[in-house]
This record gives C-alpha cells, sequence and structure tokens, in this order.
C-alpha cells in the first residue's frame, strides 16, 4: 500500500471514491491495494519478528557511525553548505532560460 500512495497518489478512501466515479487509475489503485493486503498477510509468518519487534529506542545516526553528536553535526552543517554551494554553481553554470511569449 506504501508504494501505492506514492505512485497512485492516492489514500484509500480516495482511491475507492476515485474507482467509484469511474478513474481507471483509481481502480487500478484499489486492485493494488488488495494485492498488497494479500501479499502481506501471506508473507506475515516471514515479517512476524520483525513486525512485533519491541522499542529499542531512538535510532541516532551517529551512534551507529561511532561518532558523537557534536561531531556528526558539523560534518552535516559542512555538507549542507556543500551542497547550497553546488546548488548555486549548478545555477550559473546551467541558467534556465525562459520562454518569452
Amino acid at each position: 500500500m506504501g508504494a501505492g500512495f506514492i505512485l497512485g497518489g492516492f489514500c484509500p478512501g480516495t482511491s475507492f471514491t476515485g474507482a467509484a466515479i469511474g478513474k481507471i487509475d483509481a481502480m487500478v489503485f484499489v486492485g493494488g491495494l488488495f494485492i498488497g493486503v494479500l501479499l502481506f498477510t501471506e508473507g506475515y509468518p516471514l515479517l512476524e519478528k520483525l513486525y512485533m519487534g519491541s522499542y529499542k529506542g531512538t535510532p541516532k545516526v551517529s551512534s551507529a557511525m561511532g561518532i558523537s553528536d557534536g561531531l556528526f553535526l558539523f560534518g552535516l552543517v559542512i555538507v549542507a553548505f556543500g551542497m547550497f554551494w553546488v546548488a548555486e554553481w549548478a545555477e550559473k553554470r546551467f541558467p534556465l532560460k525562459e520562454e518569452s511569449k
């Protein structure tokens, strides 16, 4: 269902409404919804351990990388500034050509 939300642009309620008024994409989404529910139901024994897992605390990228929070934040700020610089450079290097009317 999650991939369908992204691809179809429908939530379950709006998909049924769209299907009711004859929208083909909504009908396909409703079919995908039922397929997704069926696949989850049949695959649940394989996923049960993950699905029923307990809360392990708030995961942190810095902990997973084995660095301090401050060092991670510093690196993140440096990367953000770098990406802003790259975006500015790209805007200057590849300017949009506006259409004249």
